[in-house]
């Protein structure tokens, strides 16, 4: 396999899960909230909250990803327990705000 395959694979569902339960929540609470706003603004503020709460999971899926890949560590877990160990749970939210 591909270096961070394995980081991917492990956090393209969790991801996926947080995205459209975010999104249908927010689009559903927007819709109640928001009476009259047109049903694209509604859908683009929901795929904005979704996108913001799954970003939780992809972030740290994308570092450790991009480790991998520059040969830093030698597995996936491997790369959480250096990035942990070196900057605690924050390091793995590096360049989260960029």
């Amino acid at each position: 396999l591909e270096k961070g395959v394995v980081a991917v694979v492990a956090g393209s569902a969790p991801a996926a899960a947080l995205f459209f339960g975010a999104y249908t929540l927010a689009k559903t609470e927007l819709s109640g909230a928001l009476p009259g706003a047109p049903d694209a603004a509604v859908h683009m503020a929901a795929a904005i909250v979704g996108e913001v709460v799954e970003s939780v999971v992809r972030v740290p899926t994308e570092l450790v990803k991009q480790r991998m890949q520059a040969g830093r560590h030698a597995s996936s877990p491997a790369a959480v327990r250096d990035i942990v160990a070196a900057s605690g749970v924050r390091g793995l939210f590096r360049g989260y705000a960029s």
